[in-house]
């Protein structure tokens, strides 16, 4: 049996809020501060540049900071 799981939050990055009803899609490749209290964070795919697959984003990284 293969999954094959093809969804936003699979492969683009998201940020979910502590309360589960506010989704964030920050941009790709984006700097993203959050503060601790998210409940789901994800970087989506990462791929080495020139390495993503056809129509998949083409993130090579996302950097978070921690506000504290």
């Amino acid at each position: 049996m293969n999954l094959i799981v093809d969804n936003a939050r699979a492969y683009n990055p998201v940020v979910i809020d502590s309360t589960g009803k506010n989704v964030t899609y920050p941009s790709l490749n984006a700097n993203y501060t959050i503060d601790g209290t998210e409940s789901y964070v994800n970087s989506g795919w990462i791929w080495s540049k020139g390495q993503a697959s056809s129509g998949a984003p083409p993130i090579t990284a996302l950097t978070i900071t921690l506000k504290n």
